[in-house]
């Protein structure tokens, strides 16, 4: 196996590691794995999946990451080299994109189901953030291979789809200029966020065009009536149970869109949980994610099916 470099700081925090590559030779997964402590065999496999300049050991990743562990879960992190704040010293906007993340998460659990025999893959829980559950959702739609991998879902904060504000600010443009050329202009400026990880300050760069993702043709019916979106994306993890972990104060994804996606969900087992006044990346707010993110893991855990049956 060809082990993530030293350019990678997440990987002190796992016991082991691979990188994945694409067609050109360029970074595009980073696999870290664990194994669950103690002497039982582990409950289930936990895969975390960052977002947008997000990182595998970042509080929303790294909190549910150390509780699974001490609760007898093995610990899958997928990270997307080119959306990770803690991946690679220089990164290339052009790069950071929902159809790059969706591959490198598609590429790493293929490389999970074939290469890591001794993970407890019986049962497979997503913890997923931002536009990683985008990108999950999309995969759900187009690959049986991860719509069958997964037995739960847990969405944080998901960014689905540009916010309303931005859709009207398009609209806007669009409108005093029909050729596009103003939102075109806008859309790729780039501007740059920082992001404190284990006490280093990491810049990311961001523009629109990468976050203003469009839904795909087939599903453009009615793109801003969200409950119907959510219930016609029901058909594809109908066998699913799903959480949303919502952030009332989200500086990124739009809280109430998202509570109209988790309104129109037609699954047989879905929860909500909301927790007042969390940013994007809860970190204003870790003491309570915190205390949620070992509830879900506890029910999980509680309400595995038996072995054999």
């Amino acid at each position: 196996m060809s082990e993530v470099g030293q350019d990678s700081i997440a990987k002190d925090f796992f016991e082991h590691s691979h990188q994945l590559v694409d067609e050109g030779g360029k970074p595009l997964t980073n696999i870290y794995w664990s194994h669950a402590t103690g002497d039982m065999p582990a409950a289930g496999c936990v895969y975390l999946i960052h977002g947008y300049g997000g990182s595998p050991i970042e509080p929303c990743m790294k909190l549910p990451m150390m509780y699974g562990l001490g609760r007898g879960f093995d610990i899958v992190a997928i990270e997307g080299c080119a959306l990770s704040a803690t991946y690679g010293e220089k990164k290339e906007v052009g790069d950071m994109t929902l159809s790059r993340q969706k591959t490198a998460i598609l590429q790493g659990l293929k490389f999970c189901a074939k290469e890591i025999p001794d993970l407890a893959t019986h049962y497979n829980i997503g913890w997923a953030h931002s536009l990683s559950c985008r990108a999950l959702s999309d995969l759900m739609v187009d690959s049986r291979f991860v719509r069958e991998y997964f037995n739960e879902i847990i969405l944080n904060n998901p960014y689905f789809m540009a916010p309303p504000k931005v859709v009207k600010m398009k609209q806007r443009l669009l409108k005093s200029d029909p050729t596009g050329g103003q939102w075109e202009t806008l859309a790729r400026r780039v501007a740059f966020m920082s992001r404190c990880i284990e006490s280093r300050t990491y810049t990311i760069p961001t523009r629109l065009y990468n976050l203003a993702i469009p839904l795909p043709d087939k599903w453009r019916f009615n793109e801003q009536n969200f409950v119907a979106l959510a219930k016609k994306m029901s058909h594809f993890v109908s066998r699913l149970r799903m959480y949303f972990v919502l952030g009332t104060a989200d500086n990124m994804a739009d809280y109430n869109q998202n509570l109209e996606f988790f309104r129109g969900l037609r699954v047989p087992a879905k929860q909500l949980v909301c927790i007042d006044g969390a940013n994007h990346s809860f970190e204003n707010a870790l003491e309570e994610y915190a205390t949620k993110s070992q509830e879900i893991l506890e029910s999980i855990k509680a309400n595995l099916p038996t072995r054999g049956k």
